[in-house]
């Protein structure tokens, strides 16, 4: 849907809000049927949002979001989900930590 290498900002902040708007949609409805896995996919999704953005304009309270969204997703898929879901959002959350604030 969109790329962080996108030279158009104006095409990049509209993707990136609508991806994140679907995401915080999911997220919604996954926290009514309390179905951990989707709930653990759409933080999954605002984190990787929250990080383009801040890899983009060098934003803190992007990434701080980002951090905290991928080390909550990352906690429910330790406890749920396979080593790939559970290595892809423990090495975002490692990345976020060690970026250049």
């Amino acid at each position: 849907m969109f790329s962080k290498r996108e030279n158009n900002d104006e095409d990049f902040f509209y993707n990136l809000k609508t991806a994140e708007h679907w995401y915080y949609f999911s997220l919604q409805l996954a926290d009514q049927i309390n179905k951990a896995d989707e709930i653990a996919h759409a933080k999954w999704g605002l984190a990787e949002t929250n990080t383009l953005y801040y890899e983009k304009h060098k934003d803190e309270l992007y990434r701080r979001r980002a951090l905290l969204l991928s080390t909550e997703s990352n906690s429910l898929y330790g406890r749920m989900a396979t080593p790939g879901d559970f290595k892809a959002t423990l090495a975002l959350k490692h990345r976020l930590e060690n970026s250049n604030m």
